[in-house]
């Protein structure tokens, strides 16, 4: 079965921008279906692109990954996770921010952001963007040659699964145009966790957990960016 994976509270290279300009929405938009290959894509295809371990992948990226806390008019609250996408926009799911009243932030080091503002949302996919009122250090870039996914290529999903920072690794399992299954084993907590490939890049987000296995299934950015592009 697959359920939505925010948590109750309970009593964690090129693809990270450092702060300098402010990126706009516009700044991410779609390449056409028939584009030429990016030289990103060209390396991977050649086998010259520089493959990052799990630590390298994990330093580059933690510090633009948040843990979100939500509270809903009934005073219920919550965590999950979400990535800076802009030094002040932050990419979750809609089911962490449905019914907020009040949301806040927590990096890894343990500075609070409070007060996140819900700038545009996709309910049917599943996709949020909040803006905050301070900036963060870093950031992760989504570009259009990111959503470029293959069936057992190895994955690492980056979150705070039941509040706690956690990477785990894993492998794409089915691909489509617009998400992905894969084997990283995730918990409650995760929803709005970035997946990385081997390579660094942001290639999806964390939005639904199978019960049974703990598997994933992820938005593409494929699908993140054409939420952007419209």
């Amino acid at each position: 079965m697959l359920i939505a994976i925010a948590a109750p509270m309970l009593a964690i290279g090129d693809q990270v921008a450092q702060a300098g300009k402010v990126q706009s929405f516009e700044d991410y938009t779609q390449a056409p279906a028939n584009s030429p290959l990016s030289e990103y894509q060209l390396a991977v295809n050649n086998g010259t692109a520089k493959k990052l371990s799990a630590a390298q992948v994990n330093n580059n990226v933690c510090n633009a990954i948040v843990k979100i806390y939500t509270i809903d008019i009934d005073g219920n609250e919550f965590t999950a996770t979400g990535f800076f996408i802009t030094e002040t926009t932050v990419l979750t799911n809609y089911h962490v921010v449905e019914g907020a009243i009040g949301i806040t932030f927590e990096f890894r080091n343990g500075r609070m952001v409070r007060g996140g503002k819900i700038a545009l949302t996709d309910k049917a996919h599943d996709i949020a963007f909040i803006e905050t009122k301070e900036q963060s250090p870093s950031w992760v870039k989504i570009v259009p040659d990111s959503n470029w996914e293959h069936v057992g290529e190895k994955v690492y999903s980056i979150g705070f699964p039941q509040g706690k920072p956690l990477m785990t690794e894993g492998e794409i399992e089915v691909a489509a145009r617009d998400g992905f299954i894969t084997s990283a084993l995730i918990d409650h907590g995760s929803s709005g966790s970035p997946i990385f490939n081997e390579y660094g890049r942001v290639i999806g987000m964390v939005s639904t957990i199978n019960e049974t296995n703990h598997q994933s299934m992820a938005i593409s950015m494929n699908m993140i960016l054409a939420v952007l592009s419209n």
